[in-house]
């Protein structure tokens, strides 16, 4: 039986429409949640259905809406290993080198490293998916505190984007999927710098 990849996401509208993504690979049955803005019964649901061993959890970026449910995840979850680009306060977190390769059963991510809307922002590729966070929206990007920062988040995801194809599909933090081609296409922020 061939592996495939499953892809779950669940929005908490009380905490600022965050998405959490539960992504696994079966049959193998390994998983792995981006980002823990919110965990909730579903979600523990979908894991006992499937029958999935949480391997990894990935944190774009550290701000609250992204780990709010952090010690739940972990307290759920012993075995769980977990990479975010800053240390988080009370937690054992790995902060991965700029495209370090985790595997979900034969199935390889890479982790790329995003700073510009925070120091610590990540996206992570898997299988023509790319996990944005913040740092990429269908049609916008995160926020940016100053011009500096702005132009260093363009050139970040500039330098991401163009490792992947057209058809890879977004998925960010917040708000609907797209793909890389319909942002370049369309979204403005993009296309200001020719990404």
């Amino acid at each position: 039986m061939s592996e495939k990849l499953i892809i779950e996401r669940f929005t908490f509208p009380e905490i600022e429409e965050v998405n959490t993504f539960i992504i696994a690979s079966l049959p193998l049955g390994e998983g792995m949640i981006i980002d823990a803005g919110g965990f909730d019964e579903k979600m523990f649901e979908f894991i006992a259905m499937n029958n999935l061993v949480i391997k990894y959890l990935l944190i774009t970026h550290s701000h609250d809406d992204h780990i709010s449910a952090y010690d739940t995840v972990l307290e759920s979850y012993e075995d769980i290993i977990t990479y975010a680009g800053e240390k988080i306060e009370g937690a054992d977190v790995k902060i991965p080198d700029e495209g370090e390769n985790i595997y979900l059963g034969n199935m390889m991510g890479t982790i790329h490293k995003v700073p510009g809307h925070t120091n610590d922002g990540m996206v992570f590729f898997i299988n023509g998916n790319l996990f944005t966070g913040d740092n990429l929206f269908a049609g916008s990007v995160g926020g940016i505190t100053s011009h500096q920062n702005y132009k260093l988040l363009l050139r970040n995801l500039h330098k991401v984007l163009g490792d992947y194809r057209n058809s890879t599909v977004i998925h960010p933090a917040h708000g609907p999927s797209s793909t890389i081609e319909l942002e370049r296409m369309f979204n403005p922020f993009l296309n200001e710098f020719n990404l």
